[in-house]
């Protein structure tokens, strides 16, 4: 309707510039002799129709292409709608897709009964870290800690129980150590541990404190067994972070020592 008025606007426009042309015309012709009028013989009547008929033709035109514009900008703004309504769709589903995915990257990053980091992820991390050593130029501790008699309290007290000590020794070993510090199950009975920023120096003062922590749950604890832990370190510097592989098997390689070292004195994990 709006755009109808406009072609009226530019119609009555146009005619009253017409009138007005063609009564300026006539006064002219007017002042002219008589001879000249007779031979131009012009019609003043019929220049009035003139006008009227091409004013009509112009709305007549101009309301056609109006009615296609107004058209097209009905079926844009009905499309324009349409792709409003579907990247909404599709913004929601990329987020529930983010989420999803993040859920997923979440389970597959993190051991479902200890709550640590998974072998493969923990070894991520620290390879990452180890990367950093050459522009940093710092320290970092190994520790390949393992759990003792675990194939004994499954067989005496069941898998369930043993996977409660799994969960209770890897709260110990996370709460005992600093946020920075990475944690994961490497095996079974198995955690690996890099401790950034940690040189042999810090070494009893970590372990110390490991032990403190496993000796206080022990004393508190109402279970028929207690935890013991083996513990192998090794320290990875500018020299040597290059090769992961072998800090892991050093740390792992005095784990078994101190391991060796409790079955000859007969530590028993039992009350």
């Amino acid at each position: 309707m709006k755009k109808k008025q406009n072609a009226l606007k530019i119609t009555v426009v146009y005619t009253a510039i017409s009138l007005a042309l063609l009564v300026l015309s006539n006064k002219a012709l007017g002042q002219l002799s008589n001879d000249i009028q007779g031979i131009l013989n012009f019609d003043r009547y019929r220049g009035y129709f003139y006008v009227i008929l091409s004013a009509s033709l112009l709305y007549f035109v101009i309301s056609n292409i109006e009615i296609r514009y107004i058209s097209k900008i009905t079926n844009l703004k009905a499309r324009n709608t349409v792709l409003k309504q579907e990247l909404e769709i599709l913004c929601r589903e990329l987020i529930f897709n983010e989420h999803k995915n993040s859920k997923l990257e979440g389970y597959a990053n993190t051991d479902e009964l200890t709550g640590l980091y998974t072998r493969r992820r923990g070894l991520a991390l620290i390879k990452k870290q180890a990367d950093q050593m050459s522009t940093i130029k710092d320290s970092m501790l190994i520790a390949f800690i393992d759990i003792d008699g675990l194939k004994v309290i499954n067989d005496t007290f069941g898998h369930i129980e043993g996977d409660d000590l799994l969960r209770s020794a890897a709260t110990i070993i996370r709460d005992s150590l600093a946020r920075k510090d990475i944690i994961c199950r490497y095996g079974g009975d198995e955690f690996l541990v890099a401790l950034p920023g940690a040189c042999m120096k810090d070494m009893q003062g970590i372990k110390n404190r490991l032990e403190a922590a496993i000796s206080n749950y022990n004393k508190h604890s109402l279970k028929s067994y207690k935890i013991n832990i083996s513990i192998g370190f090794s320290e990875c510097s500018i020299k040597n972070c290059w090769d992961i592989e072998e800090l892991i098997r050093e740390a792992d390689s005095k784990m078994y020592t101190s391991k060796r070292s409790k079955k000859l004195h007969l530590v028993s994990n039992f009350r």
